[in-house]
C-alpha cells in the first residue's frame, strides 16, 4: 500500500469519528531519522519504508484504534475514547518495541527512533487540528 493510500484508507475512518462528536484521543509519533531516508531515495524505496512501519504500527494498537500517516515521518493514532497514563505509557512501550527494531528493506538495514505526544478531544481542543496540535 502506498504513503497516500495509507493515508486515504485512516482518512476515510477518522472522519466518521470525528464527524459522530465522541472523545477520541491521538497520540503523535515523530520517527526520527526517515527525513534523510525520504530526502536520498526514490519513492518506491519510500513506498516500503512507510509501508513497514505502518503494519508495526497497526499491530500495536487495538483494532478500533486508526493508524494514519500523517506528513513526512509523522504518524498519528486516533484512540477511541480516551485512554489513562498507564494505558499511554503501555501503548507508547509496544510502539517503540516493534518501530526501533531494524527494517531491513532492499538489502539495507535502517534503525530509527520514534517520540510521542498525547492529546485528547475535548480536554485538549475543541476539533482535530487543535488536538493534533496540542499532541505535537
Amino acid at each position: 500500500m502506498s504513503r497516500s493510500e495509507h493515508t486515504e484508507v485512516g482518512r476515510n475512518s477518522l472522519d466518521a469519528l470525528l464527524e459522530s462528536g465522541k472523545p477520541y484521543s491521538v497520540l503523535y509519533l515523530g520517527i526520527n531519522g526517515i527525513d534523510k531516508i525520504m530526502q536520498a531515495q526514490d519513492s518506491a524505496y519510500l513506498d516500503n519504508v512507510c509501508d513497514v512501519l505502518a503494519r508495526r504500527i497497526r499491530r500495536s494498537v487495538r483494532g478500533s484504534d486508526e493508524a494514519v500517516l500523517a506528513d513526512r515521518g509523522q504518524y498519528l493514532i486516533v484512540i477511541r475514547g480516551t485512554y489513562d497514563s498507564k494505558a499511554y505509557q503501555s501503548l507508547q512501550d509496544r510502539i517503540r518495541a516493534t518501530l526501533e527494531n531494524d527494517i531491513l528493506i532492499d538489502g539495507e538495514r535502517l534503525s530509527l527512533t520514534v517520540d510521542f505526544g498525547a492529546a485528547s478531544f475535548p480536554e485538549d481542543g475543541s476539533n482535530f487540528d487543535e488536538v493534533v496540535d496540542h499532541a505535537r
